[in-house]
């Protein structure tokens, strides 16, 4: 159940299954933007952690990752590809699919404020999307935007 803290004592494990890597930094990226995504469970909006996908100990961070608690997911690497929303999930090691988020089921998402059907895994990530993950009581009003910061 919620919150989901990040999970670091095996997030090394699972980089090469989701077809992950580390960055070693900032330099040579050719990807570089970034989504956000809202979770509410029952009415009420639940946190995604700062530093999912950044390994503090070890000095390093992933091609998927949060710096801070707004929800904001940093999409960067050294070559152009596609990155799931699935891959993010797994790597955070919260259980996602069609109807699950978490031990919560009876899941609907959204994106850009629409509602979605079919298993939101496999929806790519794209610049300044919102992807919404609704369990239970909807808020008042689905997001639909998020206002990134500049240069976000």
């Amino acid at each position: 159940m919620a919150p989901w803290p990040p999970e670091y004592r095996y997030l090394a494990d699972r980089l090469a299954p989701l077809d992950l890597t580390t960055l070693p930094g900032h330099n040579g990226l050719v990807l570089h933007f970034h989504v956000h995504i809202d979770i509410v469970v029952n009415g009420k909006k639940v946190t995604i952690p700062r530093f999912v996908g950044i390994n503090l100990g070890a000095g390093w961070l992933t091609e998927l990752h949060t710096h801070d608690t707004r929800g904001v997911i940093h999409v960067e690497a050294q070559k152009a590809r596609d990155f799931t929303v699935g891959q993010f999930f797994a790597e955070w090691a919260v259980y996602l699919d069609s109807h699950l988020i978490g031990g919560y089921s009876g899941m609907k998402w959204y994106l850009d404020g629409k509602l979605q059907t079919g298993n939101p895994q496999t929806l790519i990530f794209k610049p300044h999307q919102e992807i919404a993950f609704v369990v239970g009581k909807a808020p008042a009003k689905i997001p639909s935007s998020y206002a990134f910061r500049a240069g976000e």
